[in-house]
């Protein structure tokens, strides 16, 4: 009985161990994230394209050279595109959306109308990189509702932009009444 006991301790304690280096691994992804500023972490972009045929790696290829036109390396670029098209987890697409291998003239057109803003876009798609995978349609329409529900433009615009990126991605507006798709409700602004 007592040999037992001993052993359940034990593996209580090697349990807690284990969830302590959890806690701890994860509190030093945490501190290292914001050190570095830019750590995008996603899958491997090299798996990634493994899996495209010649077609499809030639519009992630000139997709990638856009976003490093920016100012990002392959490496990043690519994770920036990952979490754009649902090729890595992203809280903030849900189950909405398929993985996708973008359309390089989307790439421009999102990239040129964020630039039309004036919002610094290594800062944008460092913080939230989903911005990519989103249409100059969806973003018009963002601004549009920022402009007529709350008369946000300009320089104030741009502002809000850079504190809060996600705003740009919302396209749902429960009013109070949850519809489960939180990471797209106006309700969070």
């Amino acid at each position: 009985m007592l040999n037992s006991r001993t052993s359940q301790i034990q593996e209580r304690s090697i349990v807690a161990e284990d969830r302590q280096q959890v806690i701890y691994h994860s509190k030093t992804y945490t501190s290292r994230k914001r050190q570095q500023g830019r750590n995008l972490h996603y899958c491997k972009a090299s798996t990634l394209t493994e899996r495209f045929d010649s077609t499809e790696l030639e519009k992630w290829e000139n997709s990638r050279n856009k976003v490093e036109e920016i100012g990002f390396n392959s490496e990043d670029a690519d994770k920036i595109l990952s979490k754009s098209f649902c090729w890595s987890y992203s809280s903030f697409w849900g189950e909405d959306k398929e993985a996708t291998v973008p359309e390089p003239e989307a790439v421009v057109e999102t990239l040129g109308y964020l630039k039309d803003l004036g919002v610094d876009l290594p800062e944008l798609l460092t913080n939230f990189p989903e911005v990519v995978g989103l249409s100059k349609e969806e973003l018009k329409a963002n601004v549009a509702i920022l402009d007529a529900s709350w008369g946000i433009t300009g320089n104030s615009l741009k502002n809000v932009i850079t504190r809060n990126p996600s705003v740009l991605g919302y396209n749902v507006d429960c009013k109070g009444d949850c519809m489960g798709q939180c990471t797209r409700c106006w309700v969070r602004f």
